[in-house]
């Protein structure tokens, strides 16, 4: 009886086995095979040193996306997952999260932005890329334009940040890229140039 009871065991165990293993080869890529990130903006606090812009009234005009890029959900790549890179896709794209922060930031800033504005801030992002290693490595690189209503140009220049985040994860690639991209809008409103331009005053 004994026998017989151990046969049984060892009949089953392998079917029950054999259940995960297939279901698993159906199972999709994981973050470790095909990382996929939702870029969604988060205010990180980081405002501009210079002045506070409380009060300015400004448009958002369009915010494109210039990189020299043959997949341009590309943000990035992880080489910490064996021989080969691999590349770090957005759902989001990134010329909407940009516009997003833009937004946020300003709004964070109490800066009033309004269609009716006598000034409209364009911006093209010329480079949103991090590398991981041992930590997530981010550069932002943007050229803004301010015009007045008639589109006549007031200012432009390009504007770049980093940030260097401890992370692994999709949550770390998020956090690193909104720390760059508010650096980069605050750095710009440091500007003197654009701060001469945006209020009409020199500096």
């Amino acid at each position: 009886m004994k026998i017989a009871s151990s046969a049984a065991v060892w009949l089953v165990a392998p079917l029950v086995a054999l259940v995960p293993l297939s279901g698993f080869a159906a199972t999709p890529t994981t973050w470790d095979h095909d990382p996929q990130i939702t870029l969604r903006f988060v205010n990180q606090g980081d405002g501009p040193e210079k002045w506070k812009p409380k009060g300015l009234v400004i448009n958002i005009g369009a915010v494109t996306d210039g990189r020299t890029l043959d997949d341009r959900a590309v943000v990035g790549e992880r080489q910490v997952t064996g021989p080969a890179a691999l590349p770090v896709v957005t759902r989001v794209p990134v010329s909407d999260f940009v516009d997003q922060a833009l937004r946020v930031s300003l709004a964070k800033w109490k800066v009033d932005v309004s269609a009716e504005a006598e000034h409209v801030l364009r911006c093209e992002i010329l480079q949103f890329w991090a590398i991981e290693k041992k930590l997530i490595a981010s550069d932002t690189r943007f050229r803004f334009t301010l015009t007045d209503r008639a589109g006549a140009i007031l200012w432009q220049g390009e504007v770049a940040e980093s940030d260097h985040t401890w992370a692994d994860d999709e949550k770390g690639w998020v956090e690193s890229f909104c720390n760059a991209t508010q650096r980069t809008i605050a750095l710009l409103f440091d500007d003197p140039g654009f701060r001469a331009a945006v209020t009409g005053k020199s500096n």
